[in-house]
């Protein structure tokens, strides 16, 4: 290893030596960049060699090759014989890396970016056929190698025959069927933009433009091979694709379309794409819908959209999800010709920049700020809507996919509309007539969803139909007793709204009384089997002990009361983190609201309900040491208590607590005991190196 690092470095005195001449290094930086060489080196050569390595390597040359240029441009140096070594050194590097640790597609990946960042078009045409070669089934490789032939080696052909072979490799991605129909959108729009401008401009053999253009860029990167590629080898025209692995086709069949077929120009191609992506992914609704997406971005593919649309129908006819998609339609199809005015707009203001890349850029713009309140062709598109969701009554009745999909679009048309009532009243009189619709069918359904139920009810007292809330919700809990969700938010709003005329009259013991039969119905109710809408529940059941808990201590009720109900909530089995927060909140809600003697009490009588915290024993000292009055008084005894405590549980790992210990023993001039606690502090403390800094710290704040 010693003689292979040794030549390695040998081989480098050349280049290293013209830069001393030149006056880029002095011989001590030299001498420095030797050593540093040699140690990266022994690292990549030795027998455990390791991916982190060769990255760090490859940062070093790269920060030292731009340092290079740095001082060349300094110093006014257009031209040196070892100017293009550093580049050359690092894709040794990456391809070494990359040899190595062949599995690591983020290691192509960085390679592929430095290669295209240089320029170095031969060379990164075959890394993409070697990475491609062995990662076959890695989607971002083929995407990332078609992209490059298309946007920035200017072969359209290689780029359509990679997405073509990626696609028979990998045929159930969806994605590569996106990004192959994206491909061949721009480029029919591409090439429709160059007969128009033949057209204009009297040119009749476009195809002989574009081969002048095309030599044009090749004779321009003609030197990037000799200034940029390591391999030695002759430079290609593209990725070389019988490196690749063959997927069953035969050499020379993939199809060209020429710019005067009208199979092309008819945009077929896009929809045989779209086509072959249904017939591999046939019960994928997001597959048609995002094709529907694809096609609208680009001018003249009102066809392609009717067809996605008619086949939705055709093949999803009786989904739910699907029939809410195509009632949307002219929802939908408003918004696209909202985009497309956008990018028109935007292609006339760019033109006068020379900038052909805006209306590319643009298109990735996924929504256009749009007042909905005063465009009557929105209002329009919204009738169309709900007269598509009334055809079939039928399965919003029955289907609560469909009838939750269906109220979902009109609490949230009604929610756009508000924003200004004053100019919007009649329509969203319609959106309320609707949801009022929906209630009465859910009413007659067995079916109760109660995130559905929540959102009627909410909608109706953002509407101020306060008794239309309380019904609906009234309804949920009867038809849906062990959901601690639609309890909570109907009990709250039973007590927020009690002085209302149109709220049913209630005092607190019979509202007690409901929470009461609340709490037996859901905690006798079977768990959820997953763990999240496990914890779900269980914040739900605690959230109805914080309401009675809060009604309780702002209503000035009995301090015995709230304790009683404090010990059945800090007693039921649910998971420790949801109980932590719980009680963290009940401590802040009876500090901020308690007298002091019943909030001394209750933080004695809190911390003997597990589990505790160091966030929550802080907060019951700091109240105990602050808060007096001319009935209680700081205790010693108990503050000593509750420290020992504190650095029992946490001792180890939470240094603060040892601080404030030590701080309020100095406090009481018990400067014997503070000594006799820092000890026991280094001793117990698992890193006391931050202990130790922050108590010196103190110390000095103290002397000064």
């Amino acid at each position: 290893m010693a003689d292979q690092v040794q030549y390695t470095l040998e081989r480098m005195i050349p280049v290293l030596e013209d830069l001393i001449i030149a006056g880029i290094f002095t011989r001590a930086e030299v001498k420095s960049i030797i050593e540093k060489r040699r140690d990266f080196e022994y690292l990549i050569n030795r027998p455990g060699k390791e991916r982190q390595d060769f990255i760090k390597y490859i940062q070093y040359e790269i920060k030292l090759d731009q340092l290079i240029k740095q001082r060349m441009n300094r110093l006014g140096i257009k031209h040196s014989p070892s100017q293009f070594q550093g580049i050359k050194r690092i894709h040794t590097l990456f391809r070494s890396a990359v040899g190595r640790f062949k599995s690591d597609t983020s290691l192509w990946l960085q390679f592929m970016d430095f290669q295209i960042r240089c320029g170095s078009h031969t060379s990164v045409a075959r890394t993409f056929a070697e990475a491609l070669a062995l990662h076959p089934t890695h989607i971002g490789l083929w995407l990332l190698a078609a992209g490059w032939e298309y946007t920035q080696n200017y072969n359209m052909n290689q780029a359509r025959a990679l997405l073509q072979r990626a696609i028979r490799l990998n045929s159930e991605s969806a994605d590569l069927y996106y990004e192959y129909c994206r491909l061949e959108l721009m480029y029919l729009e591409k090439v429709k933009a160059r007969i128009e401008f033949a057209k204009k401009n009297g040119v009749e053999d476009v195809a002989g433009e574009e081969k002048k253009e095309k030599e044009e860029k090749e004779e321009k990167d003609s030197d990037d091979s000799d200034n940029s590629d390591d391999s030695g080898e002759g430079s290609e025209e593209g990725i070389d694709l019988d490196a690749l692995p063959d997927a069953e086709e035969k050499k020379g069949a993939t199809p060209g379309y020429t710019q005067s077929s009208d199979i092309f120009l008819s945009g077929e191609v896009p929809r045989i794409v779209y086509a072959s992506a249904v017939k591999a992914l046939p019960s994928d609704l997001s597959v048609y819908q995002t094709f529907i997406s694809i096609f609208r971005k680009f001018p003249g593919t009102e066809a392609s959209v009717d067809r996605v649309y008619s086949d939705i129908h055709e093949k999803f006819g009786s989904d739910s999800t699907a029939f809410i998609f195509l009632c949307q339609r002219p929802i939908h199809e408003f918004y696209e010709n909202k985009m497309r005015e956008f990018l028109d707009d935007k292609e006339d203001d760019e033109e006068s920049h020379d900038d052909s890349s805006s209306a590319e850029e643009a298109r990735e713009l996924e929504w256009v700020d749009v007042d909905v309140a005063f465009d009557g062709e929105y209002v329009e598109a919204l009738d169309k809507t709900l007269e598509n969701f009334g055809k079939d009554q039928e399965l919003l009745k029955t289907n609560s996919v469909a009838m939750f999909g269906y109220l979902h679009f009109l609490l949230d048309q009604y929610k756009k509309f508000s924003v200004k009532p004053n100019e919007n009243i009649l329509v969203m009189e319609k959106l309320q007539q609707k949801v009022n619709e929906v209630y009465e069918w859910k009413k007659a359904s067995k079916e109760c969803s109660p995130s559905s139920i929540l959102s009627i009810a909410l909608f109706f007292l953002s509407t101020s139909k306060i008794s239309l809330a309380f019904e609906v919700l009234e309804h949920g809990t009867t038809q849906n007793p062990t959901q601690p969700l639609l309890w909570a938010e109907r009990l709250k709003l039973l007590w927020l709204f009690r002085n209302e005329p149109s709220s049913p009259e209630i005092d607190l013991p019979s509202l007690l009384s409901l929470y009461e039969t609340a709490l037996v119905a859901i905690e006798k109710s079977a768990d959820p089997k997953s763990p999240e809408a496990k914890i779900t529940k269980q914040k739900h059941i605690l959230r109805i002990y914080s309401q009675i808990l809060t009604i309780l201590v702002t209503e000035g009720e009995d301090y015995s009361r709230f304790k009683k109900w404090y010990r059945r909530a800090c007693n039921l089995t649910v998971a420790q983190e949801v109980l932590v927060e719980f009680k963290q909140d009940m401590l802040e809600l009876v500090l901020k609201n308690l007298n002091i003697q019943d909030a001394s009490d209750f933080c004695t009588y809190s911390i003997s309900f597990p589990p505790l915290t160091a966030k929550y024993l802080s907060k019951v000292i700091a109240f105990e040491k602050n808060n007096t009055s001319n009935s209680v008084s700081v205790d010693p005894f108990r503050l000593t208590q509750l420290y020992n405590m504190a650095i029992e549980k946490f001792g180890t790992n939470d240094h603060q607590i040892w601080l404030d210990y030590i701080m309020w023993e100095q406090s009481q001039k018990n400067f014997k005991e503070a000594n006799s606690l820092y000890w026991r502090a280094i001793k117990a403390l698992a890193t006391p190196e931050t202990f130790i800094q922050k108590h010196h710290q103190l110390v000095n704040a103290q002397e000064q």
